[in-house]
């Protein structure tokens, strides 16, 4: 998948350059990811450091509104790949990924209403308001936590999960690649 690769690299470098993120960080970044392209682990650990160090950057340089939209961004960029895997494979495992974002939006929004005076921020706010809309008509199903068979390892957390159906996992493709568009 080199090919993507070197897609998604030169799409890093314009975005990052368009963001005012110094460009000696992208190139360094770029190529580390280029001379570990066989080893994925290798790849998700470099992405993982050039994720929180830019996010330092734009901190340290009072640009959280940046970070917000980048976060925001991802979000997005995610819930389109992940959504249009769901419809593609019906999947129940995929699909319960993509009603577990329930509880991801909240934090965004969360997020983004503190900066909301932006007006680039309020634009997207209202359109992740309205995924939210979707996702508030959700109801949780109760699960009992399960210890693993070949460990004594149980669920943590409240063990709530969601149920989408297909048209309302269709309409949140739809919005989903609105947002993204």
């Amino acid at each position: 998948q080199t090919d993507d690769v070197n897609f998604y690299l030169q799409n890093i470098s314009e975005l990052t350059t368009a963001l005012g993120i110094v460009d000696g960080f992208v190139q360094s970044v770029t190529k580390r990811l280029q001379a570990n392209t066989n080893n994925s682990d290798s790849m998700m650990q470099i992405v993982s450091e050039a994720s929180v160090n830019a996010n330092l950057y734009l901190r340290e340089n009072q640009r959280s509104n940046t970070t917000a939209m980048i976060t925001a961004g991802g979000w997005v960029e995610g819930m389109h790949f992940i959504t249009n895997m769901a419809v593609k494979t019906q999947k129940k495992e995929i699909i319960g990924l993509v009603a577990g974002q329930k509880n991801v939006l909240k934090n965004l929004i969360k997020m983004l209403e503190k900066i909301k005076s932006d007006p680039e921020v309020t634009a997207i706010l209202v359109d992740i308001k309205d995924i939210s809309a979707l996702y508030d008509s959700l109801k949780p199903t109760q699960e009992v936590a399960v210890a693993s068979a070949d460990k004594d390892i149980k669920s943590i957390g409240n063990n709530k999960s969601y149920n989408l159906s297909n048209d309302q996992l269709k309409s949140l493709l739809e919005k989903v690649e609105a947002l993204r568009n």
